[in-house]
């Protein structure tokens, strides 16, 4: 993903994205850049990431609420 932005809808605020893997090992080199989503409460927006590389990405990941750990199979 590259150049995106916008305003999410109020009914995840401050979630502003979910990025989700079916496992670490099956996606790789997933990228984001430039990315501004706002949430309508001008909080920081959250994203909720699952076994992807958060180095690549342009925002902070978040384990979702109520998931459990996936990593060790």
């Amino acid at each position: 993903m590259k150049n995106m932005w916008g305003t999410t809808s109020e009914s995840l605020d401050p979630q502003a994205g979910t990025l989700v893997c079916s496992a670490p090992d099956r996606c790789s080199n997933i990228r984001a850049e430039n990315i501004t989503i706002n949430v309508p409460s001008g909080k920081p927006p959250v994203y909720a990431c699952v076994n992807v590389d958060e180095d690549l990405l342009d925002f902070t990941c978040v384990k979702p609420a109520g998931d459990r750990d996936t990593s060790q199979g």
